[in-house]
């Protein structure tokens, strides 16, 4: 899941380099949110694993 998200975040990033100034303009807002969203899902991925881990210890 979380090689999904770094290709997805990457996808994302490269068109934010790619576009316009107008483009960029009208696109930051949806992809700066959806890269909190990504960032979020990562973060507890890591928790949820970490958790996993000591509680086989």
């Amino acid at each position: 899941m979380v090689n999904e998200l770094e290709f997805l975040e990457g996808i994302i990033k490269s068109r934010m380099k790619n576009s316009t100034e107008l483009e960029l303009y009208s696109k930051i807002e949806v992809y700066e949110e959806i890269l909190e969203e990504i960032e979020e899902i990562k973060a507890s991925r890591i928790n949820l694993n970490t958790s996993w881990i000591w509680s086989k210890r």
